[in-house]
């Protein structure tokens, strides 16, 4: 079953603004991490906790525990990034586009997800979508539709056929 993702309309951010985001949090991180060992080992930052000293091994489980999280983090965020093809597709001239998101009725277990669909508010700009990569291609650079600003009626849908 598909996650349905609801947000603001699309933003774009540019490379710079995203390598700024990811230092500021690598920063905060280690910072957890500097402070929590310093709480733990600096004579005059040794918090009791309960009224008993830290355990020694409170430090190394947290600086493992965070780099085993933060190492699964990139190992999924590469999985679905190179799985994962998008393409980009621009409403034609003095055209507007509007987005409805289906859900289909799903059972997982014992618990049923009945359908619905949700209607955008504002028209978009820019509708992007993003599938599977087939499982023949090799390559995980070969996105030729990736940020391409395709008119929308060079697509066609499929539609069933009346019979």
């Amino acid at each position: 079953m598909r996650q349905i993702s609801l947000s603001i309309p699309t933003i774009k951010f540019e490379r710079g603004e995203l390598y700024l985001v990811a230092i500021i949090g690598i920063i905060l991180q280690l910072g957890v991490l500097i402070y929590s060992g310093f709480a733990t080992y600096y004579p005059t930052l040794k918090f009791p906790k309960d009224g008993h000293r830290v355990a020694r091994y409170a430090f190394p489980c947290t600086a493992v525990g965070t780099l085993i999280l933060v190492l699964g983090m990139l190992f999924c965020a590469h999985v679905v990034e190179s799985s994962t093809k998008e393409a980009r597709y621009q409403a034609g001239e003095e055209k507007s586009a509007r987005l409805v998101w289906l859900q289909q009725t799903k059972t997982v277990n014992d618990q049923v997800f009945n359908s619905y669909a949700i209607f955008a508010e504002n028209n978009r700009a820019f509708i992007t979508t993003s599938t599977r990569k087939d499982k023949s291609s090799k390559s995980t650079k070969n996105l030729e539709d990736t940020d391409s600003k395709k008119p929308m009626a060079d697509k066609n849908p499929r539609r069933p056929r009346a019979q």
